[in-house]
């Protein structure tokens, strides 16, 4: 069935030169895919900025958990509130009283600056990708290797599985890239406690980036971007397993038949609000047991550079000091840093915050998820009408 573009252009006697019909068929293509690229980026950056200002008071304690001793962020907060931080309720109630309600939006156009390009650029590069490894195995079915099983065993990964697997890790990947300077400003703004009568270290996210790159160089703004990669086994057990209940509730979903019912497939195929929140939170949950202590160290290892310069607190350990010398690179950093905590702190170091983690993210997780798929269907569906008018 050709497009209206292309029975238009067929009407003109175009589909009589093989090389025009051609060039057509991938303009429409190309043109298809940009639609749905535009429809998925914007999704994202509205689920982003959703979960932003909703969810901003729990990603800042959140945050200032992870950090722990790391910085002046545990120090301050005692000193300003006398409480010991045991718990998500002790760092919540000392930010309170140390900073007030403001505390709790501490760095929040940081944080929109993260989200929001954070979950666009994602979301758009995921669906993008989903979309082309999908297609390119239909058209061309995987061969059978030399071992005989084929790639997609009966038993094991389906092509939509491990094309959500494959799709989510490349979509991190390039997200991590291209993102990790701005949350590294996320975290250093949000993680810094302002004492009453204190100046903040940074103005804005602006100067905090400029000031970073200039005092510790362009390499200071990639700093746990290690971890953020070895983390990527959260989306890919995340992404996969959300799409697979996700796609299992929709398929089940009877049409209606009411007169004058929708017949929109994009109608049909969406999948209650309620399930979408079940297979996002489940989704996580699973993902979070799994991957989680990638981001304890990651959120430590951006916290590193400012231990010695800001708060005057002495590092535990020399190679935590970026003004010393033979503390190698990032990865070396790492490895010495899990030793550290393994020997200090035990193995519980690195599940640290994990409840007000899932307190924050479960919720976060949700209303990004539910934001998006609706914000999305919303695009399309308005696309779709304005084609038939």
């Amino acid at each position: 069935m050709h497009s209206r573009g292309e029975e238009e252009y067929g009407a003109l006697g175009v589909e009589k030169n093989p090389k025009k019909t051609l060039f057509f068929k991938r303009f429409n293509s190309v043109a298809k895919h940009a639609r749905q690229f535009s429809y998925s980026f914007t999704a994202g950056a509205v689920s982003g900025m959703v979960n932003t200002l909703v969810l901003s008071p729990l990603d800042v304690v959140r945050t200032r958990m992870q950090v722990g001793s790391f910085g002046n962020t545990a120090h301050a907060l005692r000193t300003g509130s006398g409480l010991e931080l045991r718990h998500f309720r002790d760092v919540f109630r000392a930010t309170f009283r140390t900073e007030g309600i403001g505390g709790f939006y501490r760095g929040l156009t940081a944080s929109l600056m993260a989200f929001m390009p954070n979950w666009a650029i994602y979301f758009s590069l995921y669906e993008q990708l989903r979309g082309t490894l999908l297609e390119q195995w239909s058209k061309n079915p995987p061969k059978r290797s030399r071992l005989g099983a084929n790639l997609f065993p009966s038993r094991g990964l389906s092509k939509d599985m491990l094309a959500s697997m494959m799709a989510s890790m490349g979509a991190g990947a390039a997200t991590a890239l291209l993102c990790s300077p701005l949350w590294v400003v996320k975290t250093r703004m949000q993680a810094e406690v302002v004492l009453p009568g204190s100046v903040p270290r940074y103005r804005n996210p602006l100067e905090c980036l400029r000031r970073i790159a200039r005092e510790e160089g362009l390499a200071a703004l990639y700093r746990g971007l290690t971890p953020s990669l070895l983390g990527l086994i959260h989306v890919a057990v995340q992404f996969p397993l959300y799409e697979a209940l996700k796609r299992s509730w929709v398929v089940s979903r009877p049409r209606s038949k009411e007169p004058g019912a929708s017949t929109s497939a994009l109608t049909e195929a969406r999948p209650p609000v309620w399930r979408i929140m079940v297979a996002s939170s489940v989704s996580k949950i699973v993902a979070s047991a799994v991957a989680y202590p990638h981001e304890v160290i990651r959120s430590r290892l951006q916290m590193i550079s400012i231990l010695s310069v800001e708060s005057g607190i002495p590092p535990p350990e020399p190679f935590l000091n970026r003004t010393a010398k033979g503390i190698g690179t990032e990865p070396v950093r790492m490895l010495r840093l899990v030793r550290y905590m393994l020997k200090e702190e035990g193995i519980s170091a690195f599940y640290r915050g994990i409840g007000a983690t899932l307190f924050r993210t479960l919720p976060a997780t949700v209303l990004t998820f539910v934001t998006y798929e609706l914000c999305k269907t919303f695009l399309e569906e308005r696309a779709q009408e304005s084609s038939l008018v």
